[in-house]
């Protein structure tokens, strides 16, 4: 055949190519859209409020969100995610305060995620299709249908369905691009440039470059977006050595070893460096403020001596005791998410439907493993996903131990498991074309995942939808769990926000109630400073008090507490002003003073709150000192985003002659 025809022959089917597997991208992507639509609709869910209304605006720019400025309400520190608060001054910036886009946003990052995960696939995959002579068509089926496990899977729900659940999104969709670029560098880097191709050698190591600073970048932004981007440069030796040195670029098979060639050395280490990258950022941004953040937690008196070696070994032995449940619970929603998610402040015990879905997903493992090289790469990428999913159930740093969202990077790791079962069966179909086992055993494969992808698409619509607010939420999460502190908690929150005190009072002491002493205490502070917000919005001063004062005692440095204390004194004092008796008015100048000091307090540890400056100004035209009370205003106005509140506040300053 003449060269020239045989260019044009390979052209075509590069042509081909390219647009089969952008069709095939666009399946999987809309897949995604379609399950997660009903994110659209949501509104506000839990911290999403405090988020929006009070940090962002307080961090003002991006500046702020690498480096947050002290005393940030109801900030942790250990959480140290600026690409996810850049997302949201973008989001503030493109849409206001339509919540639309906020949630636009994280469904599209999710569909792109999906869309990426599938290139992913048909990289690795590729390797399976070589092994056993098979068709790069059937490898290419094969991948997408694990990415369309991966788009439908309900374990998605909640990071897609809540505004500040992007920042699972966002870590897996930067680990995925992270980890295409690393094989690429891969196969780049592989490559060898003949002698007469001049200065193509010199572009070639430029673009191996380029692709190694890549993977650094997509590594760093990875890790800057949730801390379960830690393991990506151990994600990347398994994606490499799944892949057995097979080019991304068209299933074409590298010479050299999987993991001891230098290019995956290269691409490793790129990964590596942008870990490293960000870890160093972000000890650097906690230097400056580490000290307010400290003192803004809530607190407790150390053990020591004896005391403190008996509270550790009791520690390890609670640490012990939950790490079981919580494997049992990651497994058996990998692979079985049914039923719908709920919220856990508990890790849930051991119960036949977990054990039946830790058996699944073990069996599921094992049968991985029997496959290939991939198989084996999706077993071990899923175990290694699936740690710092259980850091939360082993070390408190969050309130809810285990959860749907702590999976979304694990059910990277299963669905390619799924992907490289069925391409396996696909090689063992056309190897004996005529052995009829061979077929009804693929033919079985493929019926059960059509039915699972319909089921999990489903599922995932309906447990979008029922993030739709707290109002939503609470109350059906209740249902399942009526007797759970935490969520006896939220729901009373929920209630007293929207002006039903008595019922949310009643909720709140059944937390306190059926909590005791197990209660944890940050959860033990919020309930009880909430009972104290409660009568004294209602105005039962004398019963506000003892609420006000044991939540204190129970979370000195919990903000929130010291401002409604301070309301309690004013509230005294302003009670006190009308009676003209000299008691009366030394009690209203001492209460005064309380309140100044109380509200001194929330300020020193949340900065930026609006509603303790505007306390202070308030307090200071009690005593008629307007200057005061303009600058506190100002220094509201600094950290309250645009609104209605916005407005009123504005008028009200200028009023004062500000």
């Amino acid at each position: 055949m003449p060269r020239g025809r045989e260019q044009d022959g390979r052209s075509r089917r590069e042509r081909g190519t390219f647009v089969r597997t952008a069709l095939l991208v666009i399946l999987v992507v809309a897949a995604a859209m379609l399950a997660t639509a009903p994110a659209l609709r949501n509104g506000l869910f839990w911290d999403d409020a405090i988020v929006l209304a009070r940090q962002v605006p307080a961090m003002g720019d991006v500046r702020g969100a690498f480096f947050p400025p002290p005393g940030l309400p109801q900030f942790i520190p250990s959480y140290y995610r600026p690409v996810v608060f850049v997302t949201l001054l973008l989001d503030r910036a493109v849409w206001g305060t339509n919540l639309f886009g906020f949630h636009f946003d994280v469904w599209l990052l999710h569909a792109l995620t999906a869309g990426l995960f599938f290139l992913l696939m048909r990289a690795v995959l590729a390797a399976r299709a070589e092994e056993g002579r098979g068709s790069g068509r059937g490898n290419g089926w094969s991948a997408v249908a694990a990415g369309l496990l991966f788009a439908v899977h309900p374990v998605h729900a909640e990071a897609v369905a809540w505004i500040m659940g992007r920042a699972d999104v966002l870590a897996a969709l930067f680990t995925v691009g992270g980890l295409l670029a690393a094989l690429r560098v891969s196969a780049r880097s592989g490559s060898v440039n003949p002698p007469h191709a001049g200065s193509a050698g010199d572009t070639s190591a430029a673009r191996a470059f380029a692709l190694g600073i890549s993977v650094a970048v997509l590594s760093a932004l990875a890790l800057l977006s949730k801390e379960s981007a830690i393991v990506l440069p151990a994600l990347a030796a398994i994606v490499l050595f799944g892949s057995s040195g097979i080019s991304p670029e068209g299933g074409r098979r590298l010479e050299q070893g999987p993991l001891s060639a230098k290019r995956n050395r290269i691409a490793i280490g790129a990964a590596t460096c942008g870990i490293v990258l960000a870890l160093v950022l972000r000890a650097f941004a906690g230097m400056g403020n580490a000290a307010s953040n400290a003192s803004a937690t809530v607190t407790a008196t150390a053990p020591s001596g004896g005391a403190a070696a008996s509270t550790a070994a009791s520690a390890w032995t609670e640490v012990l005791a939950r790490l079981p449940g919580a494997l049992v619970f990651s497994m058996q929603r990998l692979v079985w998410p049914w039923p719908a998610p709920v919220f856990h402040a508990q890790v849930p015990g051991i119960g036949w439907i977990g054990a039946l879905g830790a058996l699944l997903f073990l069996a599921l493992a094992a049968a991985a493993w029997a496959t290939s090289r991939s198989g084996k790469a999706a077993a071990l990428f899923t175990c290694a996903a699936l740690l710092p999913g259980l850091a939360p159930a082993l070390t408190r740093v969050s309130l809810s131990p285990v959860a749907d969202r702590y999976l979304y990077m694990p059910s990277l790791g299963v669905c390619w498991m799924a992907g490289a079962i069925a391409a396996s069966g696909v090689v063992a179909v056309r190897a004996k074309p005529g052995a009829g086992r061979a077929r009804a055993a693929a033919f079985l494969t493929l019926v059960a995942l059509s039915l699972w992808m319909v089921a999990a698409a489903w599922t995932t619509a309906r447990a979008v939808a029922s993030y739709r607010n707290d109002a939503t939420f609470w109350p059906a999460a209740l249902e399942r769990a009526p007797s759970d502190p935490f969520l006896l908690m939220k729901h009373g929150q929920q209630l007293a926000d929207a002006g039903r005190f008595a019922e949310g009072e009643a909720e709140l002491r059944r937390a306190l109630e059926l909590g005791g002493e197990t209660l944890g205490r940050s959860t033990r502070t919020v309930v009880l400073d909430n009972l104290g917000d409660i009568a004294l919005r209602a105005g039962r001063l004398d019963e506000a008090k003892p609420w006000l004062d044991r939540a204190l005692e129970t979370g000195p440095g919990y903000a929130p507490a010291h401002l409604h204390l301070a309301r309690w004194h004013r509230a005294k004092a302003l009670g006190a002003a009308g009676d003209p008796s000299d008691p009366a008015k030394a009690l209203a100048a001492d209460e005064s003073r309380r309140a100044v000091a109380s509200v001194d307090e929330a300020i020193r540890l949340e900065p930026t709150s609006t509603e303790a400056l505007l306390l202070r100004a308030d307090l200071a035209l009690d005593r008629g000192d307007r200057r005061a009370a303009i600058g506190a205003i100002r220094e509201a106005l600094r950290y309250m985003d645009t609104g209605a509140d916005r407005t009123r506040i504005e008028t009200a300053l200028r009023a004062l002659g500000g």
